[in-house]
């Protein structure tokens, strides 16, 4: 049985740069060094392998060694970066450092092996290095080998395997991620071939190894466990507002359909539950989202499948564009979410929640407008339609005849109007439009709104003496006659009372006159 904590997954960490220019970590922290070295040696050539952070706001990074070569990469996005520097100098020990703008952020001490014309085994131990990736951190060769595909050998070590592949690159794999690759088959299993030596992760808390299908992760609290796929990295985001998943805490779950068919695969981490299936894949994370998740079913409950990680978003006003929420969404709704989690979350189902995101998901434009939902999706109480309420006096309806449109309480206040009128089992029915603003002064000089109902539409008169809207609504026959007049920029003006009965028929006021129709005929005058 699946379970979730309340309590919120810390923020990834930030490298802050100290007085000195060297990288520092907040205070009562972990120091995390900005720089990842590794040593690629393949057919004679010597590469190595750089994953670096950038400094916020520095304009140039560069990464330079004592060999005399350098590269200048450039920062795409947030986060860690890739680089590669090729050296041509023989073997022997390496510095390589890191600097923004001139000034140091880290550097990292590494011994090149020979790569001249080596087998891979035999040039590989005569490196001299003292890392995770040495042959001196597996012991001594007991001489048992055996062979993977395309090439790939597999030497046997008293604390781990070398394992040398098809182009002569040649990875270290160790300790817990060792036993784990061997127990699911080494080199032939599903995991197929190191693509990495050992790494330990940057704020030193485990390590990783990658291989061609997956990666194998150790930290002393989550124990060992793999994840699928290629990509995964502890914080792998680099940013503020989105927590890292964590270290994986089991090996994930398939979820079968009645036959037996995978429908897709759900993994624990420490902070956040991944889910991945046919049409998409995203974190969910720990805390007030994936509470409100697992109180709908989770992936079997009325909002389906994660399509999504959560997307940051600003919904607060200012000048700031820094994001202040997110939302997560489903296969069958979304559910938002302030980052400070100072609101409960609601679910957004269905067509009101394609309603509410808009065509473009990326246009948070009416999640602004609307404001945070406050309700989940409720009943109409005529049985029809649905309906979530939200932070910003709006209501969003839906039927299955008119689809979903908002109803708002600001502004022209038909929310309130119709509210009084009986909702949707009022005359007007259930909204089919939004409201329309009309700012061109009529005869009268009045402006104005309209919302179209199912039942009729719904007019707003600016009323200058009151200093208020009136509202009032116009149907049937009226509603056609007056049309045909050209409606409140007719001689008739806007309506200035609901219909009424009179002797024989209805009438109804407008500010030019009035209409009147004969009930037994169906006929309607106009009289101005």
């Amino acid at each position: 049985m699946r379970t979730s904590s309340k309590v919120a997954a810390a923020a990834v960490a930030v490298a802050l740069l100290g007085s000195s220019g060297v990288a520092a970590a907040a205070p009562g922290s972990r120091s995390e060094s900005p720089l990842r070295v590794s040593v690629r040696c393949a057919q004679g050539l010597i590469r190595l392998d750089v994953a670096w952070r950038a400094a916020p706001g520095a304009q140039a990074h560069r990464i330079t060694t004592d060999r005399g070569a350098a590269a200048s990469p450039r920062a795409e996005g947030a986060g860690w970066q890739d680089a590669h520097v090729r050296l041509e100098a023989p073997d022997g020990p390496a510095t390589v450092r890191l600097s923004a703008d001139d000034v140091e952020l880290g550097h990292r001490d590494v011994v090149v092996p020979r790569c001249d014309g080596w087998d891979g085994l035999q040039g590989y131990l005569s490196s001299g290095a003292a890392d995770p990736g040495s042959p001196q951190s597996v012991g001594t060769l007991s001489g048992r080998t055996s062979e993977g595909h395309a090439g790939t050998v597999v030497h046997e070590a008293s604390a781990g395997d070398v394992v040398v592949l098809g182009d002569g690159t040649t990875h270290v794999v160790r300790g817990r991620a060792d036993e784990y690759w061997r127990a699911a088959g080494g080199a032939r299993g599903w995991l197929h071939d190191p693509t990495s030596s050992e790494v330990e992760t940057a704020d030193g808390s485990g390590s990783s190894t990658t291989f061609q299908n997956g990666s194998v992760w150790w930290s002393p609290a989550s124990g060992t466990h793999s994840v699928r796929g290629p990509g995964y990295g502890v914080g792998l985001d680099g940013t503020t507002w989105n927590p890292g998943p964590g270290y994986p805490t089991d090996d994930g779950t398939d979820v079968l359909r009645g036959d037996g068919s995978l429908v897709g695969t759900y993994q624990r981490f420490e902070n956040a539950v991944h889910y991945r299936w046919i049409a998409g894949s995203g974190y969910v994370f720990r805390g007030p989202v994936l509470d409100t998740y697992a109180a709908t079913g989770y992936e079997g409950g009325r909002l389906g499948w994660v399509v999504s990680s959560p997307e940051a978003f600003r919904y607060g006003g200012g000048l700031s564009n820094e994001p202040d929420s997110w939302r997560q969404r489903f296969q069958f709704g979304a559910i938002y979410a302030p980052l400070g989690g100072t609101v409960t979350p609601h679910v957004v189902e269905g067509a009101i929640a394609a309603y509410y995101q808009g065509r473009d998901t990326s246009d948070f434009s009416l999640v602004r407008r609307f404001g945070y939902p406050v309700t989940d999706e409720l009943s109409t109480p005529d049985g029809v339609g649905r309906y979530t309420r939200f932070a910003r006096d709006t209501s969003i309806y839906w039927s299955p005849a008119t689809g979903a449109h908002e109803v708002v309480g600001g502004g022209f206040g038909f929310l309130g109007y119709w509210a009084s009128r009986g909702w949707e089992r009022s005359t007007l029915g259930y909204p089919a439009a939004s409201e329309v603003a009309l700012t061109q002064p009529n005869g009268f000089g009045t402006t104005g709104a309209v919302q179209r109902f199912s039942g009729g539409n719904a007019y707003a008169r600016w009323d200058a003496g009151a200093n208020a809207h009136r509202t009032a609504t116009v149907r049937g026959a009226f509603l056609s006659t007056w049309g045909a007049l050209g409606w409140e920029a007719s001689a008739l003006g806007y309506p200035t009372s609901e219909e009424f009965p009179v002797p024989g028929g209805v009438r109804q006021t407008f500010e030019g006159g009035r209409l009147d129709l004969d009930t037994a005929t169906g006929r309607v005058d106009v009289t101005r």
